[in-house]
């Protein structure tokens, strides 16, 4: 039967109530969802839908979400409340949806909801979930009930377009309710009828081909194409998540087990479809690794599992009823007391992670939950205000791995290039060390003369054939390059084919991991660069004499062989940054000193800093400048080096 409304009981009602409340209490915004976000800035802004402005790069998994937030903030709201009361909205809808479908089993469907820690995690925390759940409640309605057949292809194939687009690996959940039609349709009429529900993600397809050269997000390049990590490891992987949320959440497993199961055996209840759709949804998990946030990704086939259990409980007993109430409360405590009933102070950040997997609401909830006490609510695009204050245009150009909120402060002056997740070059590069990573994060190198190249606009790459890829990737996304410039179809084109894909292979099996030295002579370092007009330091990407300190190190040159007292250096300040100073002479190294930078804060710019040299040190005549250990998200810099005799 259809979800039709009618008057609730008031073990209902208040059962609704109590999620609601839950709800709210866990509401947060991660850092990923602040990445959307940004994006929604720059669409309101008149940027256009792009990541970075001046960059057309898509970011977005979740095309349908993001028009959604884009429609909500037009209105002028306040993007934190307004995320987190749209978010909250549609998951209790999506709630009540269900507890329709389950009659007079509403009450223990409200129950099994409220104490799954993955759901309450993730339904208000600002991304796509709230919207994904109700669409997959209207579709398993749509499937299982028993004039199913009554609704169209066309509009079920309208209907996982729309699940598709709120999250797009979610096609692959869908993909079974739409082949579960060829056996009752003729096939012609089947195709038809399909590809035109399905015209608004084709649609989107094309678009994002065209506006941002892929159909697919950059986030598929970054976790998904040609990663360089064997199959069996992401596997391996995907089952310590699967294992992270047992220890956790075993209420979220169980009934996504159960559901699946019911849904396959019991063929009165129509649900064969949806339960396979589930059932490789969370193959796909396991496949792909997981992800870090302890139990995001199983939040869609839970919703799944629990609309097949109301269907299957709605002429259930009401002993089973109780029955399953209370085994649902005894799975919620086993890992301990649920986190809504403590107070919203005792969210701090976990300690520690397994394998990488954390528990990311409480990461971040004492900075960006709603209830926090600590709630520190962020100023979009405050940085590139205070810039202008300044009396700058000029893009600023930073390096972060840990973008969402940083990214979205920034502004539209500020350019993030994120080696983790969203550069549009970076990610078409395997993961830097496929022996040392962390699931969703997975690292690339840094490519020399990548980040000159970016701050300058001239192309810098030392690389020959990833020089040729460079200008590729910059003709498509450069948004100074109009849409449909012939040049620009020309290499568009070539990226879709694969025309690149062996320079690509070139620089990784050549240099992407066994990073060059440069070479630079001294006479180039011997002039203290001026400050920047940030009033801070001189800034790389404002000072073409600022060299940044590559993965394989400078090695500065002298003229002659000499001997000398101290050095002064103008270098880079910020977290990690321990730069290793090595004078050699004839190539063989003679001492190793440290220059701690850390303490100086990168905004800061280039600090001035003085290195005694060991007073048997005798001449050299090169000085090797690097920095051992240094995080792919860190630019290390030297803006002067001058030796004093």
């Amino acid at each position: 039967m259809p979800i039709r409304p009618h008057l609730p009981s008031v073990p209902a009602t208040l059962a609704l109530a109590a999620v609601a409340a839950i709800l709210l209490r866990l509401a947060w915004l991660g850092d990923d969802a602040y990445i959307t976000l940004r994006v929604v800035e720059n669409v309101v802004g008149g940027h256009g839908p792009v990541w970075n402005v001046g960059e057309r790069v898509s970011v977005n998994v979740h095309p349908l979400w993001t028009a959604v937030l884009v429609m909500v903030r037009a209105l002028g709201t306040d993007p934190y409340f307004s995320t987190i009361a749209i978010s909250w909205v549609l998951a209790l809808v999506a709630v009540a949806l269900l507890m329709r479908m389950a009659g007079r089993a509403a009450v223990a469907v409200a129950v099994v909801l409220g104490l799954s820690r993955a759901f309450g995690d993730f339904a208000v925390c600002g991304l796509e979930n709230p919207l994904a759940v109700v669409l997959l409640a209207v579709l398993v309605d749509a499937t299982c009930r028993a004039d199913a057949q009554r609704m169209s292809s066309r509009r079920l194939a309208l209907l996982a377009a729309a699940i598709t687009l709120t999250r797009l690996d979610l096609a692959g959940l869908c993909a079974p309710v739409l082949l579960a039609r060829w056996r009752s349709q003729p096939f012609l009429s089947l195709v038809a009828q399909t590809a035109v529900g399905l015209a608004p993600l084709l649609l989107w397809f094309l678009f994002s081909a065209i506006y941002y050269g892929s159909p697919w997000p950059i986030v598929a390049y970054a976790k998904a194409f040609g990663v360089g990590i064997p199959a069996l490891d992401l596997a391996q992987q995907g089952l310590r998540y699967v294992a992270w949320v047992a220890m956790h959440d075993p209420l979220t497993l169980i009934t996504i087990a159960a559901g699946i199961a019911i849904g396959l055996l019991r063929r009165e209840l129509r649900c064969a479809p949806v339960a396979i759709g589930a059932a490789l949804y969370c193959i796909f998990i396991v496949k792909v690794g997981g992800d870090f946030m302890g139990g995001r990704f199983f939040v869609a086939p839970f919703f799944v599992a629990v609309s097949i259990l109301a269907r299957a409980a709605r002429t259930a007993s009401w002993r089973w009823i109780g029955t399953s109430i209370a085994a649902a409360a005894v799975l919620a405590v086993l890992p301990g007391l649920p986190p809504w009933l403590r107070s919203p102070a005792s969210d701090r950040t976990p300690t520690d992670a397994y394998h990488g997997i954390t528990d990311e609401r409480s990461f971040y909830y004492a900075a960006q939950g709603l209830m926090s006490p600590t709630r520190d609510l962020p100023n979009p695009g405050s940085l590139s205000a205070a810039l202008r204050l300044r009396g700058r245009e000029k893009r600023v150009f930073v390096m972060r791995g840990r973008v969402g909120r940083y990214a979205y402060d920034g502004g539209d002056l500020v350019h993030v290039v994120d080696p983790w997740l969203l550069d549009p070059l970076l990610m078409r590069l395997p993961v830097g060390d496929p022996h040392s990573w962390r699931i969703g994060h997975f690292i690339r190198f840094m490519p020399e003369g990548y980040l000159e190249s970016l701050a300058s606009g001239e192309n810098q790459i030392l690389h020959p054939r990833l020089k040729v890829c460079f200008d590729a990737v910059r003709t498509v996304v450069d948004q100074n390059v109009p849409l449909f410039d012939k040049k620009r179809l020309s290499v568009l084109w070539q990226l879709w084919t694969g025309a690149f894909d062996e320079d690509f292979q070139a620089y990784v099996a050549e240099q992407y991991r066994t990073p060059p030295t440069i070479m630079l002579l001294s006479a180039g370092l011997k002039r203290i660069q001026p400050e920047s007009d940030l009033a801070t330091g001189a800034q790389w990407f404002d000072e073409p004499n600022v060299h940044l300190v590559p993965r394989g190190g400078i090695e500065v040159r002298f003229p002659a062989t000499y001997p000398g007292k101290r050095v002064h250096l103008q270098l880079q300040g910020g977290d990690f940054l321990v730069y290793r100073l090595q004078p050699l002479r004839a190539g063989k190294v003679l001492a190793e000193i440290l220059v701690d930078a850390s303490q100086l804060q990168a905004v800061l710019g280039c600090g001035v800093f003085v290195a005694d040299l060991p007073p048997d040190l005798g001449a050299f005549d090169a000085m090797r400048i690097d920095v051992p250990g240094c995080p792919s998200d860190v630019i290390a810099v030297l803006g002067s080096l001058i030796v004093e005799r």
